[in-house]
């Protein structure tokens, strides 16, 4: 009897249910599917980067190579340029040269390089500052006797042993780009807050970067530890102030038709600075991407579609996914809305597909942290992930308030304000 009552009670609530309100359904599906879309579609992509990216990409052995040069931008670098440079020198091959640019610095960064085994470059010019600019002034140094390869490193950052020959092997025997695996170590173990962001780099710049290559047939440049045949090595595309003068390379060389192999048996690695200049470092970068993505992103989705270029739509996917952090909290509270839409009678389809996704992505960096990330993310500092996440917010907010467009350096432990 109470079953029969139930369903008089469904079917005369919708006999009495007005046309006006059941039009409302599929406009409210409507909304929760526009609302889901953008999110799913990142958090697909991310989901399979991540598991494509599981395995590492296994690279020859070196063949040989022509004259190479590697360039070391650096911009008050005097704490750390001596140090770098016997680290350079002890894995050097002979006949490797190795350029110092020393720029609009007002420390002892020139005078410290002068004592190492290299050449020297001295640029003063304040009102264009930036590492492309600085590579642009090597550049010009280096037309009277081009190498065939450029290796450009950052002044703060260590390359593995049989770092070099490997991406200068990639690089002269293939014509294209070549970029080592870029990671940053602790070297204060102040843990926490810290491994979780060495851990979001790690995903980004080795899994994910290993996902994409397989995706598009090609990686990104990261700015330091990459290599450039002299002919993709141009002034034109160098000298620029972007806040992610290697994301804006990474571009113009894919429009150029340029690939660029990510080359694991070359590691860089760099210390990372405190939370605070953590912070910074990200706020530059991420507002840099956030603001590239959204401007570049889908042009060059459509450029790849009118090409029929695999490589250029799988880059532009790439584009399309946020920081981790944003993307997971943007996710979540689009989550709660649309099932907010379900309860007032939409479809559960967008919530679920979501859920799902926003699952597979929560699966998928899991099993990254145990390929990849144990070493570098502990697993003590796991209960940091939602702390980290809630201290970028201004980070997000400052995209709107006061994005940064100005290219800043990150001051390392030590340094003075």
């Amino acid at each position: 009897m109470l079953l029969q009552s139930l369903r008089r009670n469904r079917l005369c609530g919708k006999d009495e249910a007005t046309p006006g309100q059941e039009r409302k359904l599929p406009i409210l599906d409507l909304v929760a599917w526009l609302a889901v879309l953008p999110f799913c579609i990142c958090l697909a992509v991310l989901g399979v980067e991540c598991i494509l990216g599981l395995r590492p990409i296994r690279t020859r052995a070196p063949a040989p190579f022509g004259k190479v040069a590697v360039i070391m931008p650096a911009h008050n670098e005097a704490q750390t340029i001596g140090e770098s440079l016997a680290s350079l020198i002890s894995v050097c091959p002979p006949g490797v040269r190795r350029i110092v640019v020393a720029d609009n610095c007002t420390d002892a960064t020139a005078e410290i390089a002068r004592k190492h085994d290299c050449e020297v470059l001295v640029r003063d010019d304040p009102s264009l500052r930036g590492k492309g600019f600085a590579l642009a002034f090597a550049h010009d140094y280096l037309l009277a006797d081009p190498p065939e390869v450029v290796i450009v490193l950052d002044a703060d950052c260590a390359i593995s042993r049989g770092g070099i020959e490997a991406l200068a092997s990639v690089a002269f025997s293939s014509g294209q780009a070549a970029q080592s695996v870029n990671l940053q170590f602790d070297r204060s173990r102040s843990g926490g807050l810290v491994d979780v962001s060495n851990f979001a780099l790690l995903v980004k710049n080795l899994v994910r970067t290993r996902g994409l290559q397989r995706l598009s047939g090609s990686s990104s440049l990261f700015g330091t530890g990459m290599a450039l045949p002299w002919r993709h090595f141009r002034r034109e595309t160098l000298a620029t102030d972007n806040i992610v003068d290697d994301l804006a390379l990474t571009l113009e060389l894919a429009r150029a038709g340029l690939r660029c192999r990510l080359v694991e048996d070359a590691l860089v690695t760099s210390p990372s600075a405190n939370w605070g200049e953590t912070i910074n470092q990200r706020r530059r970068w991420e507002h840099g991407f956030l603001i590239t993505g959204m401007t570049k992103a889908l042009p060059l989705l459509g450029l790849g579609l009118r090409r029929g270029s695999r490589r250029l739509c799988g880059y532009a996917m790439h584009l399309l996914v946020p920081p981790l952090a944003l993307l997971v909290m943007l996710a979540t509270m689009v989550l709660i809305a649309v099932i907010a839409l379900a309860l007032l009678g939409a479809s559960w389809a967008p919530a679920i597909s979501l859920a799902a996704l926003l699952a597979l992505a929560g699966v998928a960096l899991f099993a990254a942290w145990i390929a990849e990330g144990r070493q570098t993310l502990p697993w003590q500092s796991l209960i940091q992930i939602p702390i980290y996440a809630l201290r970028k917010l201004p980070i997000y907010a400052g995209l709107v308030l006061s994005r940064q467009t100005v290219w800043t350096r990150t001051r390392r432990d030590g340094e003075g304000s």
